[in-house]
């Protein structure tokens, strides 16, 4: 059963994308494909629904506290156990000179 219903969804979803990127009107194309119209517009609405739902719950927004913000800065991966973490606030001799020494390795 969740196979049919599987591909049912995916064959109006490749129905509806097609009609999308068409030149035809909806009911041009559904003559053409021999669908019924009403069919064509309620499983359009219901792919669209689903998206908005999919996508709306695909991202949160995150909220920084004060703290995090001043914390931030970057980090630098060079190998599994080697990573340079750089304050927002940093020494900047300091960053050159282990630049340099890591350049000669």
């Amino acid at each position: 059963m969740k196979r049919h219903r599987e591909a049912t969804i995916k064959k109006w979803s490749g129905l509806v994308s097609i009609q999308a990127k068409s030149t035809l009107n909806v009911p041009e194309f559904c003559r053409k494909q021999k669908i019924h119209e009403n069919s064509f517009y309620a499983w359009r609405s219901k792919l669209k629904k689903n998206t908005k739902e999919i996508t709306e719950n695909a991202f949160k927004e995150l909220k920084l506290s004060d703290s995090s913000r001043e914390r931030s800065g970057i980090q630098i991966c060079i190998k599994e156990n080697v990573h340079i973490i750089i304050e927002n606030h940093f020494n900047e001799a300091a960053l050159l000179k282990v630049v340099k020494l890591l350049s000669g390795l």
